[in-house]
């Protein structure tokens, strides 16, 4: 077993492990100041994770060393056990943002013929079936960045707060963002379709 160096607080582990509450408090009350501020540190220029999600990262942090209290020895402090779990935290959050955006984005790449009766004018199908392809290639023409703000904000009707939450810019950043992507669309549509942008 390795030398215990904060006899302290593995003695308010073992208190809290029978059962004593107040121990738990202090020992998880104490240490949640240094996680707080080394989570906001590792964070502190990332643009994916927004200040929900930080909190959602601390508490996860607590959680796991709750889970994993047997483990402590006391060869560390008890904020340094809880710490150790940060960094893998904070590669899951990144892990399920990125899937997040990934199917939101791929789900609305896949355009329907909404719209469309099974009696219409066969020329009224076969020009939207054509414009709703132009529309998926100028989608895809534009940068990641923008095609994925433009298909969160059209086609899936999401509030520019929680947009600027998912993609970590102010509000008026993703606005900003959001008008230049419908410019590039328009611009892009335009040369597919040969400036015929009636829908």
């Amino acid at each position: 077993m390795s030398e215990v160096k904060y006899p302290e607080e593995f003695a308010l582990l073992d208190k809290y492990l029978c059962g004593d509450k107040k121990a738990g408090e202090e020992l998880f009350g104490s240490a949640y100041p240094s996680v707080k501020k080394y989570v906001l540190a590792c964070t502190k220029s990332d643009t994916v994770l927004s200040e929900s999600d930080k909190e959602d990262i601390i508490s996860e942090a607590m959680m796991r060393a709750v889970d994993n209290q047997y483990t402590y020895n006391g060869s560390s402090k008890f904020q340094t056990f809880i710490i150790g779990h940060v960094k893998n935290i904070i590669l899951e959050q990144h892990r399920k943002k990125s899937k997040e955006i990934t199917k939101i984005v791929s789900s609305a790449d896949t355009l329907k013929l909404e719209g469309i009766g099974l009696f219409d004018n066969p020329l009224r199908v076969i020009v939207k079936k054509e414009q709703l392809e132009v529309v998926q290639q100028a989608l895809n023409m534009l940068p990641e960045e923008q095609r994925t703000v433009l298909v969160l904000r059209i086609f899936n009707d999401m509030p520019f707060k929680q947009l600027a939450s998912l993609v970590g810019k102010s509000d008026d950043a993703v606005d900003s963002l959001f008008r230049r992507s419908i410019r590039a669309f328009k611009n892009n549509f335009e040369k597919i379709y040969n400036g015929a942008t009636d829908f």
